[in-house]
Formats: C-alpha cells, structure tokens, sequence
C-alpha cells in the first residue's frame, strides 16, 4: 500500500511541477532570466519557412518527453546534461513536425473522409487487438470492435482514434508517395548474400606509410612548395574567441546522505516483505534494467567494476546483499542462478547525483556572476571571485567540441546561427562533462587562409605523410616487380624488409588488422584467383597479395535466408531514401531559433 501511494504521490508532482512549468513559461513570456525587456512576451519558440511553433507547444512536447524518463527510470530528479539534451531533442522533433506538415500541405496530402472510416472500420489499434475480451474462440472478432466503435459511451476512444488517425496517416501516404519506386531485386539479394558468405585466405604484404615517414626529409623550399600548392586545405574557418569560466556541477554530502538514505529505505521494504524485482521496477534508477525486476543476466569475474563483483560473488543463490556503494551508485544486488563460474544477477541502483537544491544553489551563483559581469565588467568578477579563466577558439568546423573543455550541447549554434555581441556574456551552457560554463564572446574570426609560419607544423606533418606514402607507393612497385621476375612473395617480401602476414578466412565485412577497413584491399582480395598475386593501393599505403583459399557461398543455404535479406535490404533503402529526402528539406529550410531569448542555452 505505501509503495502504490508513493508511486501515486510522484506522479502527482510530476504532474503539478509541469502544470508549474507551463505557467511561468506562458505567464512570463519565456523571459526568465530576468534580464533584458521584461515586458517582453516569447511565444514564439522558432519559425520554419515562416510558420511559427509556439511556445506552448515547445513546453507540452518537453513535458511529455521529460515525464516519460522519469517514469521509465524511477528518477526523482533529472541531470542538468539529460534535461539539455532532452531539450535539443524536444525542439528538433518539432522542428522535423513543422517541416513535414508543410511538405504535406504542398502535396495536398491528407485523410478524406472515406479513407478514415475504411482505416477505423479494418485498422483497429493496437491496444483493441491485445485486449482478449475482443477475441471469440480464440480469432479476433471485427463485430466486437464494430461494436465498440458504435457505442456511445466510447465516444472517448474514438475521438483519441481518429486524431491518431487524421495525424499518422498523410505521413504514410506521403511515405507511399516517396517509396512508389523502390524495390530490391534478385542479383541485389544475391550480392548481399556473396558478400556475407563468400570468405578469402590471403597473405599480404603491407607497405604503410608509418613505416616510411622517418625516411623522409624535407627542406625549407618542399615545404613552401607544398604549401603553395594546397593553399585552399588551409583556410581557416569561420571562428569566435572566447574566455570561459566553469561552474563544477558534483554532489554535495547532503545529495550523498539523501541517497544512502533512500537506499536505506528500500533494503527495509524489503527486508519487511516486499518482492524485490516490485522494489527495481518501481525505484531502481537503472533505466536498462529497471523494467525487467533489475535483471543484468549472466556475468562472470572481469564483466563488473570491482567492488560490485566482489559482493555479488560472495552471494548464494537467492540471497540479497546489503547496500553497497559503487561509483555508479548505492546498489542493492541479489543473485538468482549460479551456473558454473557465472552469476546472474537482479540489482536495485540509487545513484549519486546533485539534486535540486544543490542545482538550484549552482545556478544562484551563475545569475549572480552574470549580473556582476554585466555591471562591473568580465575581467574584474573573475579577479575579484579567483575564478580559473580559460582563452579559447572555436571554429564553425568543431561543431560543440570545444578546445580545453569538450563537448558542449547547443554552442555552435547559438554563436553561429546569427553572430552575437562582442563582449557579451553567454550561458551557461552545459557540457558532456556535466558542468555548467559561461562565455565571454572577444571577436569573431573571419575565414581566411593561414600563413605559412603559423601552421608549418602542421603543413610539415601533411607533407610529411604525402611523401611517405609514395615513398611506400614506390617500394611496393618494387618489390612486386621482382615477383613478376620470378621470386616468391616471401623471398621478394625479405629484400625489401618486410614480412608477409597470413589472414584467417574473412568476409567482405571483417575487420583485418593493419588494412584499411572496406578500402581497395577488400576489392583486389575479392576478384582474384587462387595463388594469384596483385598488388593495390588504400589511403594507409601500397599491399601486396596472394590468394590461398576461396570460400564460396553456399547456395543451398541462400534459399534459407533469402526472404531475410530481401526484408533487410527493403528496409534499409526505405530508410535512406527518407533519411535523405528530410536531410535535404532540413538543410534548405529556413529556421529562424528564438531560443536563446528564453535562455535556454
């Protein structure tokens, strides 16, 4: 009973702090950070090709998908890095909604009245068809659902019906529309089939070019010729300069205590009687095993961190251990199978993280420096608070990977999508690290070509690698010259001080050690005889090879696992014809994002 309120007692919360949500955002016009015109209503969260997303809607998507992690994974309160990227994934859902609506109606694409009532009457959903009540001796019975639908008091269910309806199914005519001419035929099954199934042994020969780069050198003019001629690879991207400062995000020893405490709680439910797989589905914070009772399977010595494996195998079958720590958290760890030198084993996770108190303190303390930094200036708060200031640049090109501090959701666009003030102060921002940073924006850096004195070392390494690689072009010519003269690999191979490598059977798709992966090495191994020998060039350098054995695909076995690959093959195709058709829609579309005057960055 106390375990159904308090699983009651967090939904509520949820629903109250979203209700919360929703009101400061559309209240306070998604100004809340204070500064700025306050009287300043955004209600608009972005516009695609004109047409505006509201706010609210912005708001509503990020609950949802927000309440449904915690919901799935038992968290009573979600990291600021999860919340960020579940904001960047909120947006770009609705970003890809707008965008498709609008190619909808440019199609004219829609449901008519007579294709809903044909989907209604022959479609039902997918919870109608695994309720049993709707079966008779066992075969689904259509009068039932009929009857359902005609019945007014599930007005309810057909309203909901109907709507997913009228929102799903122009997507899937306009999926029909883009797909009308995809097909897979025979010799691409066959291909597919080859390419799994057929099998080489060779010996090789590697020329590569980390073998020739120390026998290169290199003068003044090389360098500067070399430079001359590939000019436009040096081009330095369009680029901003920075200062930063960082806001350490860790658990205080309140957010430790609180954690060892609720564990605590729980090893007393069930030590009181509850069933311990009720206990991980309901409060275990391990989103991959929560939902199956905490079962992580079968494991052996070597599989967990140490301090988890040494509980755990002290364990007998069906035993449960007391609270434990580990770095992922506080665990409560049961073993119910032993087979041999393995365990399998079901545990209840607690994790250690800051919570909202201590985040809420965290982002007092950003406000404030922001405040202070707008009103006496950047350099003088970090002087005044001893605050560690790091200068950096960050090209375009790097994306949110950001030099000295690593990736940051959200930074490239937000500078680059339109260009910001000099001088002002952006964030904070949150990083893969966890960690909040703030930026001081210096000055943007025009694209241009670097001079030469400033990357020589760079064009030195490039120029380097580009002379070794024909270096290693050329001994390899060499030496398959003196097989065609009548040495073996082996005898040829040792004049030139290499020594041939022998593969076991592999694949079109295996990985081999030292070959660049799906490189023209596969090509060459792939089309030649037994005991030929050919040679080839890859971007890694020059290889020599010999074919010994040739595994052909059984073609007993393809009839086995046509229909297989056929299915496979569909669906791929299918995915990247859509996948490219948004990516281009995406692309030329013109999005013009509000958010960073609602401070979400």
């Amino acid at each position: 009973m106390m375990t159904e309120l308090r699983k009651r007692m967090s939904i509520f919360l949820w629903v109250v702090a979203a209700a919360f949500i929703l009101f400061i955002f559309l209240q306070w016009g998604m100004n809340i950070t204070g500064g700025g015109d306050k009287e300043r209503r955004v209600d608009t969260i972005a516009k695609v090709n004109g047409t505006p997303i509201k706010t609210r809607t912005y708001v509503e998507k990020l609950s949802a998908i927000l309440n449904n992690l915690r919901d799935s994974q038992n968290l009573t309160y979600i990291e600021p890095l999860t919340e960020r990227l579940v904001e960047e994934s909120a947006f770009e859902e609705l970003i890809r909604e707008t965008i498709i609506r609008d190619e909808l109606r440019k199609y004219k694409i829609d449901v008519t009245y007579a294709e809903l009532i044909e989907i209604l009457k022959n479609s039902p959903p997918k919870e109608v068809l695994e309720d049993s009540l709707m079966y008779t001796n066992g075969k689904f019975d259509p009068q039932k659902y009929i009857s359902i639908l005609l019945n007014p008091a599930n007005r309810y269910f057909l309203y909901e019906h109907t709507n997913r309806i009228r929102e799903s199914y122009p997507m899937t005519k306009l999926n029909s529309m883009l797909l009308s001419g995809i097909k897979v035929t025979q010799p691409e099954i066959l291909k597919f089939y080859q390419e799994e199934s057929l099998k080489v042994k060779v010996t090789f020969v590697p020329f590569r070019i980390e073998d020739y780069l120390d026998k290169v050198s290199l003068s003044e003019n090389d360098l500067q010729d070399y430079y001359a001629i590939h000019k436009s690879e040096f081009e330095e991207n369009e680029g901003v300069h920075l200062k930063a400062v960082t806001f350490e995000v860790k658990p205080t020893l309140t957010d430790q205590m609180e954690a060892k405490r609720e564990i605590d709680d729980l090893y007393e439910l069930y030590a009181g009687g509850l069933n311990f797989d009720t206990l991980a589905i309901l409060y275990s914070q391990d989103g991959n095993s929560n939902q199956n009772g905490g079962d992580i399977g079968f494991v052996k010595k070597g599989d967990l961190e140490e301090d988890f494996e040494r509980i755990v195998f002290m364990l007998k079958k069906n035993k449960v251990s007391e609270p434990f720590q580990t770095s992922f958290g506080w665990h409560i760890a049961k073993v119910t199978e032993i087979k041999g030198n393995e365990r399998k084993i079901s545990h209840i996770l607690i994790k250690i993280v800051p919570g909202y108190e201590t985040i809420s303190q965290i982002k007092e303390k950003i406000d404030t420096f922001k405040r202070d930094a707008k009103d006496t200036g950047f350099e003088e708060i970090t002087n005044t608070l001893k605050l560690d200031v790091s200068e950096i640049v960050l090209y375009k090109d790097n994306v949110d990977l950001v030099p000295e501090i690593g990736q940051i959701v959200g930074i490239n666009s937000y500078l680059f999508g339109e260009r910001r003030k000099e001088k002002d102060v952006a964030g904070p921002f949150i990083g893969y690290d966890g960690d909040y940073h703030i930026f001081l924006i210096l000055k943007y850096i025009e694209p241009e070509i670097n001079d030469f004195d400033e990357i020589k070392d760079l064009i030195t390494e490039k120029a380097r690698r580009e002379k070794a690689i024909d270096l290693a072009n050329e001994e390899a010519r060499q030496c398959f010259e003196q097989m065609r003269m009548g040495k073996n690999l082996h005898q040829a191979a040792l004049l030139f001080g290499k020594t041939p490598r022998t593969t076991q059977y592999f694949s079109m798709h295996d990985f081999i050690p030292e070959v660049p992966y799906s490189s023209e090495f596969y090509g060459l191994a792939f089309t030649m005889n037994k005991d030929e020998i050919g040679i080839t060039k890859t971007r890694k350098g020059s290889f020599i090879i010999q074919l010994h054995e040739r595994k052909e695909a059984e073609k007993e076995h393809f009839a086995d696992v046509s229909n297989s690959i056929f299915a496979n093959t569909l669906l791929k195709k299918r995915e990247s014809i859509i996948s490219y058709w948004f990516q281009n829609i995406r692309e030329n579309a013109n999005i013009k994002d509000n958010r960073h005057l609602i401070d979400i960055y």
